[in-house]
């Protein structure tokens, strides 16, 4: 039985991020039932250690994408402190991420200890904006900032700071959002194109995608394929 239980455990660890999940399950609790309330727009501040599995191929300072995986974190546990997360659960909503600045001035290095704060900046009725940084305690130099925007899919954001906290404003939306937008819209415009010209050649009406693909069209070569490998 024991081998059984060892054995499932190890191939959910190998399948699964079992690091991400429980690392999440833990900042959720502990931000719903040991951290105080915050206010829509107050900062929430969590803490971490670059570890030695946190380390980048060069092994002397810490991945970027754990890095982002820090703001992930403080940013789900900000939803968790303020009540929003539960909310637009209760909606049935969501709030993924639509686009993201990200700047890593310096880099973390391993064992460095550091706090993440997170705080949301503005909102309106189909986004919440919000400010994040990484600052290392021994010198309290920020190490990345990040300016995520995140969709409210199935919920209004003005609704529901209306509802909860009467009066408060969104103050105004900052620049480098705006500044996300147009590169976004450009972005969006150009893919748009790429997925209209992929459509017409399944379609087979500028012919087939086996046609569209050139020297790739026996596998990678324009050889006959060995049907003996």
């Amino acid at each position: 039985m024991l081998e059984v239980v060892l054995s499932s455990a190890l191939v959910a660890y190998i399948l699964l991020d079992v690091n991400y999940f429980v690392r999440m399950f833990l900042t959720c609790f502990a931000g719903r039932y040991f951290r105080p309330k915050l206010g829509p727009t107050d900062a929430n501040v969590t803490y971490g250690i670059a570890l030695p599995w946190d380390v980048d191929t060069t092994l002397d300072h810490m991945n970027n994408s754990k890095v982002l995986r820090e703001f992930d974190f403080s940013r789900m546990e900000l939803g968790v402190r303020t009540g929003v997360v539960g909310m637009v659960m209760k909606k049935g909503g969501g709030f993924p991420v639509n686009a993201n600045f990200i700047r890593y001035r310096l880099p973390v290095k391993p064992f460095s200890i550091f706090k993440v704060e997170s705080k949301l900046l503005a909102w309106d009725e189909k986004h919440v904006f919000i400010q994040q940084s990484l600052t290392t305690l021994s010198d309290g130099i920020v190490r990345a900032v990040s300016y995520p925007k995140l969709s409210a899919a199935g919920w209004n954001p003005v609704e529901l700071m209306d509802a909860n906290w009467p009066g408060t404003v969104s103050p105004s939306i900052p620049t480098q959002f705006e500044n996300m937008k147009e590169i976004g819209d450009i972005v969006s415009e150009k893919f748009k194109k790429v997925g209209k010209k992929k459509a017409e050649t399944y379609d087979g009406t500028k012919g087939s995608i086996r046609d569209s693909v050139g020297p790739w069209k026996n596998g990678g070569t324009t050889e006959k394929r060995d049907k003996s490998i």
